[in-house]
């Protein structure tokens, strides 16, 4: 903790060492209002601590690394002439932020090194959105893995802490932040290709030249690049002939729909696996899911058929609550839903000829859909696809 109170009741915050005015003195958690220990040498950053015996529920062992990153973002917040505090605690949910900016916008801010549970992360947050304060979960930049340049790997917990901006529902971010290089790192552009890896961009920004409300503002932050179509063809082809890495029940579901047509999983419909919007809500993979829709909704239509975006959505829903498909779990997205990648993608078959849109919600099939009957044909098709985007 960097917050306790004094002998008199009155908030003492280490961010300014001035506070401390006299050794010896006694502190109390503000929370329990237990007795901490002022620990204050030369190895570590100065803290306070409850003792072993405590039963205090809000505060967790801080590291180094967290109390230093805690301070900076502070700082950060204030210097920018926000009105923020320090470990604000909110008693009708029993937690303590770590930051808190009360103008203008009211949000508990987390800021987020090591691994908690997922029913934790997830109570956190619903508590906060309970008292209609959503809050902003940074990310230690010790926690951000980076495959490649474009690629990345997001356990749960960073898929919960997605946040949007008014201006790109469809492209939620990712926020880090490193008090060892005293870099911010920004992940847009999230593609997800598996149940944890993504194709993103990355940006870093040195802590004083990121404002804070340009997170939420600033439209050229989230730079309106295209697809990193080289690298999705990549995880593609990867689908193709490395097809076996994990049978989900998803995969065996639709390797059973292929085998109906005499077809085995690597070859599954070109126009399956496209990086469509929101794909970010379905956990599972693309290819698996589209080559569902397209072999179970839309092959069996006769050319200039229509086909109702409430009839797929319902037959995709029913797998759901079979536990065929995966929908992730990501408490600060609210202007969109999982139903708007399925219509996202029914749009982007209209892209590419499949179908045509003839209202609100209905679609007309205009052609048949190719299946390849060998993996090199598979390949050269998927390029063919490429192009439209």
């Amino acid at each position: 903790m960097l917050c306790a109170l004094n002998e008199k009741g009155e908030m003492i915050s280490l961010v300014k060492k001035t506070d401390i005015q006299k050794r010896g003195q006694n502190f109390f958690c503000p929370v329990c209002h237990k007795r901490v220990i002022l620990k204050a040498g030369s190895s570590r950053r100065w803290h306070f601590a409850h003792y072993y015996d405590t039963n205090c529920g809000t505060t967790e062992s801080e590291s180094e690394y967290h109390l230093k990153g805690k301070e900076w973002l502070y700082e950060w917040l204030i210097d920018q002439g926000f009105r923020a505090e320090l470990e604000t605690y909110f008693p009708e949910i029993k937690q303590r932020a770590d930051l808190y900016v009360t103008s203008p916008m009211n949000t508990p801010i987390e800021f987020q090194c090591s691994t908690i549970r997922d029913d934790l992360f997830f109570t956190r947050t619903l508590n906060y959105i309970i008292l209609n304060k959503k809050p902003l979960w940074i990310l230690g930049g010790n926690r951000l893995e980076r495959l490649g340049t474009y690629t990345f790997k997001l356990n749960r917990m960073e898929w919960m802490a997605l946040n949007e901006t008014s201006f790109t529902p469809n492209e939620p971010f990712l926020l880090y932040f490193c008090p060892k290089t005293d870099l911010f790192a920004l992940i847009t552009k999230i593609i997800p290709y598996s149940t944890t890896k993504i194709i993103g961009d990355l940006q870093f920004f040195p802590r004083k030249q990121l404002k804070y409300i340009s997170l939420f503002k600033d439209k050229h932050l989230y730079k309106q690049n295209n697809i990193h179509i080289k690298q999705w063809l990549q995880m593609k082809t990867n689908w193709r002939v490395y097809p076996y890495r994990r049978r989900t029940t998803a995969f065996r579901y639709v390797s059973r729909m292929l085998q109906s047509l005499n077809k085995d999983i690597p070859l599954f419909p070109r126009e399956a696996g496209l990086p469509s919007h929101y794909l970010f809500w379905i956990e599972t993979p693309p290819h698996l899911w589209q080559s569902w829709l397209l072999i179970q909704c839309i092959m069996p239509l006769s050319n200039e058929h229509t086909i109702h975006f409430r009839e797929v959505y319902a037959q995709f829903k029913r797998l759901v609550e079979m536990r065929v498909f995966t929908i992730r779990t990501l408490p600060l997205i609210e202007k969109s839903h999982y139903s708007f990648a399925i219509m996202n993608y029914l749009v982007l078959l209209c892209k590419i000829g499949i179908l045509t849109r003839v209202g609100k919600s209905t679609f007309k099939k205009n052609t048949q859909i190719q299946i390849p009957n060998t993996l090199d044909t598979a390949l050269q098709m998927d390029k063919q696809v490429q192009l439209y985007f």
